[in-house]
């Protein structure tokens, strides 16, 4: 089933989007993504070596593309919180 999603709809989104942006700490972000795929089973056999390699990378990457991966990590965050809960 489809949902309809007016001008207004969207822009208040933004706003919100805008202000937990505006929340978030870059430098932690960039952290927590760094975490977030050294945790990863294909890097963590080489955890320095990525983190060495990776975090330059981050570091030149755009804010905004940053905060949206760093959003999404939240997203993920609630849902293991929301399945562990109803467990």
């Amino acid at each position: 089933m489809a949902m309809s999603c007016t001008l207004s709809d969207l822009e208040t989104y933004r706003r919100d989007v805008d202000t937990i942006i505006s929340l978030v700490d870059v430098e932690d972000a960039k952290e927590r993504l760094v975490e977030k795929f050294l945790s990863d089973p294909s890097f963590r056999s080489k955890a320095e070596e990525n983190r060495a390699v990776f975090l330059p990378i981050v570091d030149k990457l755009p804010s905004t593309w940053l905060m949206t991966k760093f959003l999404h990590l939240c997203d993920e965050a609630l849902n293991e919180l929301r399945f562990r809960t109803l467990q």
